[in-house]
This record gives structure tokens, C-alpha cells and sequence, in this order.
């Protein structure tokens, strides 16, 4: 009896909170806006020097993030993420984080975001092109697709809550379905006794370099971690700034030569299903002013800031 007890007392102490693993996923997720944040600032500084940046994000960003999560997982037997939690994973059935885990972790922590970042993106272009009412190649295949994709994506986000009831009631040690389909769960880890790390033993040579160059990486990233956690608050907050700090608009100054009468201010052309931005009462083709919200965020004509919520469809009976 007193043996179970204090098995089952091990286990609580090693078994992280319901909040912390969330808070790990979390953290994983950022990693991706935030970076692209950086790289869109350097490429409006520079386009022709960064420009290659927003072409080959997806794929710099899937380079980057292997080389450094499998660093984690390899050196400390967890993601950046996690380990910036104080959390490793190992194998729910040998106790133990193998080579096989580890090829699955990366590829859950690596690959498989990359793939869905491209899905998502290529489901959005269909729903875009079919909303334009144009005439799209294979639109029942695709329409069918999309609906297959919002499905997967609703029943994916169910198994997500199912696990993390069965995780907060004990009844299994993975927190996620893909770490159940894996057999893995995560657990604190366990600081080893050392050197103490102090300038003077430093200075004396009890610290190997290679250890020292190792530590200071680690913790920049996990530094960088949570300057990204910020980064990303900061986007969030800007994207909700109150509309009425901003001054009010000019009334717009038609020129002689040429103006928006009739026609989208971004293409020129006739308006493709019309659409009016509540700044500054410009009119737009739909899929021209969406876009340029997603790419700078202001209004093409009058150049103040505005969100997907400033603007809305004019239907002419």
C-alpha cells in the first residue's frame, strides 16, 4: 500500500499541468507569425535586398525550425517549447525518448506545421476565387474539398478537447492525439548536478568551452522565445487599435486627370463584387482590397490603417 502511494505521489510531481503543455503548444504556434512579422518589416526596408524573404518564408522557416528543434530534441529530448517550459517527452510505454520518437516528434513539430500552413493556404485561394463568382477549373471538386477540410479541421479540434480531458482526469498521459498515436507524453526534466557556473570557474577552466558556447545558445533562444511571445502580443494589441484615436480622414481630392469614379482604385477596372472601406468611404473589387489588407494592412488610396473588419459589401438591386 505504501509502495503504490508513493508511486502514485512520483507520478503527480512528474506530470505537468493541463496549462502548462497548452501553454507549451502555444508557444509553438507563435514562432511562425512572429518570424514573418520580422521578415515583412526587413522586406518593406529592403525589397530588392529581402525580398526573397516573403517568397521563401515557408521554406526558410521549415529549414530554420528543423535544424533548431532537432537540436532540442536530440541534446534535451524536447521542442524549443517545451524545454523553454522546463518539459522533455518520453515514450509512455519504455519510459525512454528513442530514435523513432524522436523521428516523430520532428516530423509533428516540423513537417507537419509546413503542410498545413500549405493547405490552409491553398483552401483559401479556392474559397477566394470561388466567392469572385469566376470561373474556376474543377469548382465542384474543389468546393467539395474545402467542405472535406473544414470538416477534418472540426473533428481534428474535438479529439484536441477530448484528449485534454482525458489528460486532466488522469485517464491518459498524452495531452494531444497525435502524442497518443505516438505513445508519448511529456514530463519535467530533471536538472543534473555540475560545476557551478561562476566567473571564477570559468576563469580557471572547470567550465569546457563547448558546454559554455552550448549553454549561451540555449538560453538566447529560450530568451528569443519569450521575446516572440511578446512580438506577438504586441501584433495582436496593434491590430485592435481603437478607431477613433485615428485622425479623421481628408475628404478625397479628385484630380483632374484621372479618378476612382466607377472603378477599383487598386486594378482600375470595374468593380468585381464592390466593396466599401468604412475609413475612408473608397470603393473596392473585393478580392483587391482583401488582399492588400493581408499584404500591408492600410487603404491603397488613402493610406490609413484598416483591418478586415473596416469593410463591407454593397449589394446594388
Amino acid at each position: 500500500m505504501a509502495e503504490n502511494s508513493a508511486h502514485l505521489a512520483a507520478n503527480l510531481q512528474t506530470k505537468p499541468s493541463l496549462f502548462e503543455v497548452v501553454a507549451a503548444e502555444s508557444l509553438l504556434g507563435t514562432f511562425y507569425p512572429a518570424f514573418k512579422r520580422i521578415t515583412q518589416f526587413l522586406v518593406l526596408r529592403n525589397p530588392d535586398k529581402f525580398g526573397f524573404l516573403e517568397r521563401y518564408y515557408d521554406e526558410i522557416f521549415l529549414l530554420a525550425n528543423g535544424v533548431i528543434q532537432n537540436y532540442y530534441l536530440k541534446n534535451h529530448g524536447g521542442t524549443l517549447s517545451e524545454v523553454f517550459y522546463g518539459l522533455r517527452r518520453f515514450s509512455t510505454r519504455t519510459n525512454d525518448f528513442t530514435r523513432k520518437d524522436h523521428i516523430f516528434a520532428l516530423f509533428c513539430s516540423v513537417i507537419l506545421p509546413y503542410l498545413r500552413i500549405k493547405a490552409d493556404r491553398i483552401v483559401s485561394k479556392w474559397k477566394e476565387a470561388l466567392r469572385d463568382g469566376a470561373r474556376v477549373p474543377r469548382a465542384d471538386l474543389k468546393d467539395f474539398l474545402i467542405r472535406i477540410h473544414g470538416i477534418s479541421v472540426g473533428i481534428h479540434e474535438c479529439l484536441k478537447i477530448a484528449q485534454y480531458i482525458a489528460y486532466l482526469s488522469s485517464y491518459s498521459t498524452s495531452h494531444t492525439p497525435l502524442f497518443r498515436i505516438a505513445n508519448q507524453g511529456l514530463t519535467y526534466i530533471q536538472e543534473e548536478e555540475g560545476v557551478e557556473w561562476t566567473w571564477r570557474n570559468l576563469l580557471r577552466g572547470q567550465l569546457k568551452l563547448s558546454t559554455v558556447l552550448s549553454e549561451v545558445i540555449l538560453k538566447g533562444l529560450e530568451f528569443s522565445a519569450f521575446f516572440i511571445q511578446f512580438l506577438q502580443w504586441w501584433q495582436t494589441e496593434a491590430q485592435h487599435t481603437d478607431l477613433t484615436s485615428l485622425p479623421t480622414p481628408d475628404f478625397p481630392v479628385i484630380k483632374q486627370d484621372f479618378n476612382y469614379h466607377g472603378v477599383c482604385p487598386v486594378c482600375l477596372g470595374k468593380w468585381t463584387r464592390p466593396t466599401c472601406c468604412a475609413i475612408s468611404g473608397y470603393i473596392y473589387c473585393y478580392k483587391c482590397i482583401v488582399t492588400a489588407i493581408e499584404r500591408t494592412g492600410i487603404c491603397p488610396a488613402s493610406n490609413y490603417p484598416i483591418s478586415i473588419d473596416d469593410i463591407f459589401l454593397l449589394f446594388d438591386d
